[in-house]
Protein backbone atom coordinates (compact mmCIF):
# COMPACT_ATOMS: atom_id res chain seq x y z
CA UNK A 1 0.00 0.00 0.00
CA UNK A 2 1.29 3.28 -0.69
CA UNK A 3 2.63 5.52 2.21
CA UNK A 4 0.39 8.23 1.45
CA UNK A 5 -2.35 6.97 1.87
CA UNK A 6 -1.85 6.86 5.44
CA UNK A 7 -2.00 11.06 4.88
CA UNK A 8 -5.38 10.57 2.92
CA UNK A 9 -6.84 7.94 5.36
CA UNK A 10 -6.43 10.62 8.14
CA UNK A 11 -7.79 13.49 6.60
CA UNK A 12 -10.84 11.80 5.28
CA UNK A 13 -11.58 10.18 9.02
CA UNK A 14 -11.00 13.94 10.33
CA UNK A 15 -13.56 15.11 8.05
CA UNK A 16 -11.24 16.89 5.92
CA UNK A 17 -11.79 18.09 2.27
CA UNK A 18 -7.80 18.52 1.37
CA UNK A 19 -5.02 16.95 2.38
CA UNK A 20 -2.12 19.48 1.46
CA UNK A 21 1.64 17.53 1.27
CA UNK A 22 4.31 20.61 0.87
CA UNK A 23 8.14 20.64 1.79
CA UNK A 24 9.09 22.50 4.68
CA UNK A 25 6.00 21.58 6.58
CA UNK A 26 3.44 19.21 8.11
CA UNK A 27 1.24 17.29 6.76
CA UNK A 28 -2.22 19.72 6.29
CA UNK A 29 -5.94 18.75 6.29
CA UNK A 30 -8.24 21.59 5.22
CA UNK A 31 -11.28 21.13 7.94
CA UNK A 32 -14.02 23.87 7.32
CA UNK A 33 -12.12 25.77 4.84
CA UNK A 34 -9.10 26.16 7.73
CA UNK A 35 -5.97 24.12 7.05
CA UNK A 36 -4.52 22.51 10.40
CA UNK A 37 -1.66 20.42 10.77
CA UNK A 38 -1.13 17.22 11.22
CA UNK A 39 0.49 15.95 14.14
CA UNK A 40 4.01 15.24 11.97
CA UNK A 41 7.43 16.58 11.54
CA UNK A 42 7.90 18.70 8.41
CA UNK A 43 8.29 16.68 5.51
CA UNK A 44 11.94 17.01 3.01
CA UNK A 45 11.99 16.49 -0.65
CA UNK A 46 13.16 13.45 -1.01
CA UNK A 47 10.50 11.84 1.44
CA UNK A 48 7.98 14.41 -0.62
CA UNK A 49 8.85 13.00 -3.75
CA UNK A 50 8.66 9.15 -2.56
CA UNK A 51 5.40 9.82 -1.26
CA UNK A 52 3.81 10.84 -4.90
CA UNK A 53 5.96 9.02 -6.83
CA UNK A 54 4.73 5.98 -5.36
CA UNK A 55 1.63 6.28 -6.91
CA UNK A 56 2.46 8.17 -9.92
CA UNK A 57 2.72 6.18 -13.54
CA UNK A 58 6.09 6.26 -15.46
CA UNK A 59 4.36 8.53 -17.92
CA UNK A 60 3.29 11.12 -15.12
CA UNK A 61 6.96 11.31 -13.71
CA UNK A 62 8.67 11.97 -16.32
CA UNK A 63 6.61 14.96 -17.33
CA UNK A 64 6.47 16.17 -13.64
CA UNK A 65 10.67 15.93 -13.79
CA UNK A 66 9.88 17.97 -17.16
CA UNK A 67 8.43 21.02 -15.29
CA UNK A 68 5.05 20.00 -16.13
CA UNK A 69 2.11 20.42 -13.21
CA UNK A 70 -0.14 17.43 -12.64
CA UNK A 71 -3.68 17.31 -12.35
CA UNK A 72 -5.00 13.49 -11.76
CA UNK A 73 -7.75 11.51 -9.72
CA UNK A 74 -5.95 8.70 -7.43
CA UNK A 75 -8.13 6.02 -6.32
CA UNK A 76 -7.01 3.23 -3.65
CA UNK A 77 -10.61 0.71 -2.46
CA UNK A 78 -9.47 0.93 0.94
CA UNK A 79 -8.54 4.74 1.15
CA UNK A 80 -11.44 6.09 -1.69
CA UNK A 81 -11.08 8.54 -4.34
CA UNK A 82 -8.76 11.73 -4.63
CA UNK A 83 -7.89 15.00 -7.11
CA UNK A 84 -4.32 15.22 -6.59
CA UNK A 85 -2.55 18.40 -7.86
CA UNK A 86 1.24 18.83 -8.15
CA UNK A 87 3.17 21.91 -8.97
Amino acid sequence: MPRINAFLQLGRDQGGSDVHLAVGIPPMVRLHGELIPIKYRELTNEELQELVYEILTDDQKASFENGHDLDFSYEDPDVGRFRVNLF
